[in-house]
């Protein structure tokens, strides 16, 4: 019996796997779950998730023992804190608009669909785009057997014996994707684009300019968009049309693959439709706050306000105010303040383990070149830039750099995350590599040409640092990263917050060695090499240049495992 019981325990670490996605209604949990475990256990990717299991399961029992501390406060601060809640949600009710259209449209398993339109003998078969390190996404056959995105691809193929793995063509898939965008700008011109392969579009300006703002309207206005889709790309897309944002979303998913489903405008109509979801459809609940709610007792949206008090006990108000909101299906309905919630853009990969550091340069330059362009087309700038990275054993680290100037140009944001992979030498393997830009100013045009109308002086064009030259195109200026030593020279940006130590790329001019050291560390190898004159070239050991390194204060090289 005790077996059995670390047996079932040890299944829900991979339970996050067996979360519903479309296609997968009315699979076999439980004998998925079984398949997982036995697939992956005594893995490093089981162990890592076990870790994080381990983790959540220590938060989830201190905010039980808070919620008891607080009930034990009696009758009196339970009301207190009761009538306080109720007026918290009278006030979000105010917010309720109803009389906005959304639509939410999400491409069907897009870059499966890719490929088996280019590949029609693909049609009939499980396939998942990746490899048995990790599945980008899976076609619908697949999805059957319990395969899906973001899972170890040696897991689906336990899961599926006859699964296809296709290498994924990000190049095609982004062309396919401007196509699709082309489409969305002829309803919204300042659609949300979330993705590739997914975008919210507002569109009741088109509704109500060709006199169709209706109930039939609304939905064949949906059936257009997704038509034209179809027609330029061959590819089947599905939607949501509802009064906002969030309900447009969560819509999506009901009649996929390509479907769609209406949510009428009505408040009783949206309570019945909301109360009924997983919590783990609300965009922004992920499986650990899905865990959490569940053990809290909450499993469908209905719950959040069945529970509204244990929430409060636990949950601080930011976070108490977006779970009682979409419980209510609240969301925003308007273009206005996207800014405000756009905190980040961020893009990641992940591919078979490698050490090799210029297949990492490349994806990370192609980061940066796709985030510049998005923060073009957003009228946006950023402040904040990290890379994060996920090792051979699953292990996530990250390094970032805030600069206290606006930047939103390719070269100052590949400036900033090469030298942020700098400090993560020597990255050993790696599996997953990511860019992310953060605290995001929106209306960047608008304030240069303010400034330009009142004369002010130009902002400095050359940024202080090592290297002087500029290039003189994009292409030069992108060749530069990636056919160079990782950082033999490097431009810092002006006013940016200090990582600590720098690491560079240096050469040895008497021995002809390169080695990554600080400038100091160079110094006393020069010394060493002209004092041997000659005779014996020596070898730096990056790591004792390192442990120097982690030694002083403030410093952000930090130990990259946990030892097991």
């Amino acid at each position: 019996m005790e077996e059995e019981d670390k047996f079932s325990n040890n299944e829900k670490i991979m339970s996050s796997f067996t979360h519903e996605k479309a296609g997968m209604k009315g699979i076999n949990r439980e004998k998925i779950d079984k398949i997982i475990y036995e697939a992956s256990k005594n893995t490093d990717f089981f162990n890592h998730e076990q870790q994080k299991t381990d983790q959540v399961q220590k938060k989830i029992k201190s905010m039980k023992n808070e919620i008891q501390k607080n009930i034990q406060k009696g009758p009196r601060f339970i009301k207190e804190s009761s009538d306080e809640i109720d007026r918290k949600i009278r006030e979000f009710e105010k917010e309720r608009i109803l009389t906005e259209t959304w639509i939410h449209v999400d491409m069907d398993m897009f870059y499966a669909s890719v490929e088996i339109r280019d590949q029609p003998d693909l049609a009939d078969k499980p396939i998942a785009v990746g490899d048995t390190q990790m599945i980008t996404t899976a076609n619908y056959i697949a999805r059957r057997f319990g395969v899906r995105s973001a899972m170890p691809g040696f897991i689906g193929k336990k899961l599926c014996p006859e699964l296809i793995f296709v290498p994924p063509n990000f190049g095609k898939y982004q062309a396919e994707g401007e196509k699709i965008r082309e489409i969305f700008k002829e309803y919204d011109p300042n659609f949300e684009s979330m993705g590739l392969d997914e975008a919210n579009l507002l569109v009741t300006p088109v509704l109500r300019e060709r006199g169709t703002d209706t109930h039939e309207g609304r939905q064949a206005l949906a059936m257009e968009i997704r038509e034209k889709i179809f027609v330029e790309t061959q590819l089947t897309a599905s939607a949501g049309i509802a009064c906002n944002k969030l309900l447009a979303k969560m819509a999506t998913e009901i009649n996929k693959p390509n479907g769609q489903f209406y949510l009428q405008p009505d408040r009783d109509k949206i309570t019945e439709f909301i109360e009924q979801q997983k919590v783990r459809k609300v965009p922004g609940i992920g499986k650990v706050l899905e865990k959490i709610l569940n053990e809290l007792g909450v499993d469908v949206c209905g719950d959040i306000l069945k529970k509204k008090l244990e929430i409060s006990f636990v949950f601080n108000n930011t976070s108490l105010a977006f779970l009682l909101k979409s419980a209510l299906g609240l969301g925003s309905t308007s273009h206005t303040g996207v800014s405000e919630e756009q905190k980040s853009i961020s893009i990641s990969r992940t591919f078979p383990p490698t050490e090799n550091i210029d297949e990492i340069r490349k994806k990370l330059i192609t980061f940066c070149e796709n985030i510049a362009k998005e923060l073009e087309e957003k009228d946006a700038e950023c402040r904040n830039v990290t890379v994060f990275i996920k090792r051979g054993n699953y292990e996530t680290i990250n390094r970032s750099e805030t600069s206290k100037k606006l930047i939103n140009t390719l070269e100052d944001i590949t400036n900033l995350a090469f030298r942020q992979l700098e400090t993560l030498q020597p990255l050993g393997q790696i599996r997953l590599l990511g860019l992310k830009v953060g605290n995001l100013s929106f209306g960047r045009k608008k304030r240069k040409s303010i400034q330009s109308f009142l004369a002010e002086p130009p902002a400095e064009t050359e940024p202080k640092g090592v290297i002087q030259k500029k290039a003189t195109s994009e292409e030069e200026f992108v060749n530069s990263f990636l056919h160079t030593p990782l950082t033999p020279e490097k431009k810092v940006i002006e006013d940016a917050k200090p990582t600590g130590i720098k690491l560079m790329r240096l050469q040895c001019p008497v021995c002809g060695q390169w080695f990554t050291m600080s400038e100091y560390r160079m110094s006393v190898h020069v010394s060493e090499c002209v004092n041997d004159n000659g005779a014996k070239k020596r070898k730096v050991s990056l790591e004792g240049e390192n442990k120097r390194i982690k030694s002083q204060k403030g410093l952000t090289l930090d130990h990259f495992f946990t030892k097991k």
